[in-house]
């Protein structure tokens, strides 16, 4: 059976500069946009906290990537499946970056992901493909490596129900568009956003 996360659907919409201002899934509607850019570049602090080996699961329109490459770390390897992101992809000039074409499910079958500090995700994916990655995940962490994903709840909670600990951060007004359903939908909140902080080696209690 197929528990991995492919995305052959996903399109880029562009802006009127011909920047990547958004990606599309079929009749999901859009799945990431540019504003997303803040969230991104905390998220990668905390996955690159304590520096060394950086795997990125979904590379979508590079936020992510772009801003683990901002942070002082050893290696950096993404896993993408979609052809026309990986078209993309390729033509970035990221520093020690490994691209693994396959789904992060059949890449863990086949034993080709290593082990990493830390770990982001962030994929057109439903509970079962998320919770499938969380129950496998300990086999390519190091010892206190940590995870995070894109967390569309305004809250101390997370869309998947994993048990963890958040970095909150807060946006200046006017970086998210207050947009109505469904544009914004997958983030309700134009003032904050708790990215989450996971270690499976660790044993969590949430913040209080």
């Amino acid at each position: 059976m197929d528990r991995g996360m492919k995305q052959e659907k996903d399109t880029y919409s562009f802006d009127g500069d011909g920047n990547i201002d958004c990606i599309s899934m079929g009749e999901n509607g859009q799945i990431m946009r540019l504003w997303e850019q803040p969230i991104m570049e905390a998220s990668a602090e905390v996955i690159c906290e304590k520096g060394g080996d950086i795997l990125n699961i979904g590379h979508g329109m590079g936020l992510i990537d772009d801003a683990i490459q901002r942070q002082d770390i050893k290696s950096h390897t993404i896993i993408e499946v979609n052809t026309q992101v990986l078209q993309e992809l390729k033509t970035k000039k990221y520093r020690n970056c490994t691209i693994i074409e396959e789904d992060w499910w059949w890449a863990f079958r086949k034993g080709i992901i290593g082990k990493y500090d830390g770990i982001y995700i962030d994929t057109a994916q439903n509970d079962r493909t998320f919770h499938a990655f969380i129950d496998v995940a300990r086999y390519f962490c190091k010892p206190g490596a940590t995870i995070s994903w894109f967390n569309s709840i305004n809250g101390r909670m997370n869309h998947w129900g994993v048990w963890c600990d958040y970095r909150v951060l807060k946006f200046p007004k006017g970086v998210i568009p207050e947009c109505p359903s469904p544009l914004n939908n997958y983030h309700p909140s134009t003032t904050h956003n708790y990215i989450p902080v996971f270690r499976p080696n660790n044993t969590w209690s949430p913040n209080e």
